[in-house]
């Protein structure tokens, strides 16, 4: 069986068997596992991680989905991978924040703020992109990748919390790229994108 999606939310990585899940060969099955279309999603809590091992995690999961997207997701990120070459939002897609019921009712939450802010409006839907393949790729690029055969995870995650956000924060701050890359219609787009402002204080 292959899927259109697959999404992975496991834990601590301190957990027994946790840290296969971010590994170069599982993500190798899981690849094997997608249709043509297909997507993978990954939560990366931040503070589960130093800063190498966050950058480990990325650097590896690169080097199965080179087409991939990080997102903001309060104290974790979203690493979002694709089996094909581009990884895009169409208008139809974001409509669908207002125009599919029951996609407007789960997303009628907000990381920051009220209603007001909620991410079925496109506006702070997309306030959520951090970078595309450029970014991640320039971000880990002096990082090692991850694999079954060297299983470090287990041992040097520590289980009250990394300490590491807020240098996590900074280095993804000096990353940070522009929404539009991930429109398929950028022109005439009108959205505040500020990250640095909304996301990342």
């Amino acid at each position: 069986v292959n899927y259109d999606v697959i999404s992975i939310e496991v834990g601590q990585t301190f957990r027994p068997g946790i840290a296969s899940f971010y590994t170069t060969e599982f993500y190798q099955h899981a690849r094997a596992r997608l249709r043509p279309d297909g997507i993978l999603s990954q939560f990366v809590p931040l503070s589960f991680f130093t800063t190498d091992e966050f950058c480990a995690v990325i650097k590896t999961f690169l080097e199965v989905f080179p087409t991939s997207v990080l997102w903001y997701n309060m104290s974790e990120c979203l690493l979002i991978g694709s089996v094909s070459d581009e990884l895009k939002l169409s208008p139809d897609r974001l409509s669908m924040l207002s125009q599919n019921e029951q996609l407007h009712e789960d997303l009628k939450y907000a990381h920051w703020g009220g209603p007001a802010q909620w991410l079925n409006q496109p506006d702070f839907f997309l306030a959520g992109f951090l970078m595309g393949p450029t970014g991640l790729a320039n971000m880990v690029v002096d990082a090692s990748s991850y694999h079954d055969d060297r299983p470090y995870l287990e041992y040097t995650t520590n289980i009250y919390g990394s300490g590491a956000e807020q240098s996590i924060v900074a280095m993804i701050r000096l990353h940070l790229e522009p929404v539009e890359m991930v429109l398929s219609s950028p022109e005439g787009t009108q959205f505040d994108h500020d990250i640095e402002s909304i996301c990342l204080q």
